[in-house]
């Protein structure tokens, strides 16, 4: 009896919430942290409480005035909480999605998707496509960012297209999957040869749309690193170059390119236009071509009904429990 005095007991109950609380703070900074071990913690929390509900509600066979039913419509909205916060990472489906315009990207491609959480259930049979990206800009600032994305998803019928526009902040729903647009940016196309002409590279390269942020990308074979800066819409003002905007208008790349045994030593310096190319240290590097990529978030969580009713019946039973109007006296302990 005394284990089970203590097992329902509050300060036992107590202990265990915030023990979960660490895990969820920790968890949250850092995903690598989770264990499915950590389930004991709420499991364990969840059937004390339980239990107490339980026992409370039977031996108190007298008295059940509206103060008593709202604090069990609190513990009722407390235990909705706590079991629904627990089984988020194991039935959700979190994931971030890049999307190249005018490339399909199933959400399986480990290249294009990083699936963050998912849970007990299989990868769905979904894919993606970029068919337009537009910025709506005030000055130098996107004010607002908007997406046509083509989006198919496997259902009981078979493969089914749906054509959405996915704006930040607004998501789109289809068959209990929440899709969101995340960000935007613009990724150029370079394309390296050797001094016979061969290609050396060839790829769509992920880097900073800043000005003011330097990136680079690796050329392997050759042993290359190229370190870029964008210029959106570039002009030349005696030897200093700079943007006009930030809307890609006469798109740049301000270009450093050093040996990797070399880092400091600059082969190459200057600034490529879109379809320019520059020679150096045996090769040619050519700015190709620059499209829009999206990322966008996709998102299941059942869960989410659960932790709304769970907050809903917790703030139900404490203003029944306490509101003056409604208990006229105090609980009986």
């Amino acid at each position: 009896m005394k284990y089970i005095s203590f097992l329902t007991s509050r300060g036992f109950a107590v202990g265990l919430l915030i023990i979960s609380i660490i895990i969820l703070v920790l968890w949250s900074k850092l995903q690598e942290f989770y264990s499915p071990f950590f389930l004991l913690v709420p499991g364990l929390l969840f059937l004390s409480m339980l239990f107490c509900v339980i026992r409370r509600f039977a031996e108190r066979k007298k008295g059940r005035n509206i103060s008593f039913y709202g604090s069990m419509i609190f513990h009722a909205g407390m235990l909705a909480w706590i079991l629904s916060t627990a089984l988020m990472p194991v039935i959700g489906f979190y994931a971030s999605v890049a999307l190249p315009q005018g490339f399909t990207v199933d959400i399986g491609n480990g290249r294009f998707a990083v699936i963050d959480s998912r849970g007990i259930g299989d990868i769905p049979a979904m894919s993606f496509k970029l068919d337009w990206q537009r910025n709506r800009y005030e000055g130098q600032y996107v004010v607002e960012r908007a997406a046509g994305v083509t989006i198919s998803m496997m259902t009981e019928g078979g493969y089914k297209n749906s054509e959405e526009v996915l704006r930040i902040n607004s998501p789109v729903s289809r068959h209990g999957y929440g899709i969101m647009l995340e960000g935007g940016a613009l990724s150029p196309l370079f394309i390296a040869r050797d001094n016979k002409g061969a290609v050396v590279f060839d790829s769509f390269v992920n880097l900073s749309n800043e000005t003011a942020v330097e990136d680079s990308f690796k050329i392997p074979v050759a042993g290359i690193i190229v370190h870029t800066r964008f210029f959106p819409d570039v002009f030349k003002e005696g030897n200093e170059y700079g943007t006009r905007s930030s809307e890609p208008k006469n798109p740049a790349f301000g270009i450093r390119a050093v040996r990797n045994e070399e880092p400091f030593k600059d082969v190459w310096k200057g600034v490529v236009k879109k379809g320019e190319v520059v020679p150096f240290d045996g090769l040619t590097l050519e700015f190709a071509d620059i499209k829009p990529v999206v990322t966008v978030q996709v998102v299941k969580d059942p869960t989410y009904w659960g932790i709304y009713a769970g907050w809903l019946l917790i703030v139900a039973g404490l203003v029944i429990r306490y509101a003056p109007f409604l208990t006229g006296k105090k609980d009986v302990k």
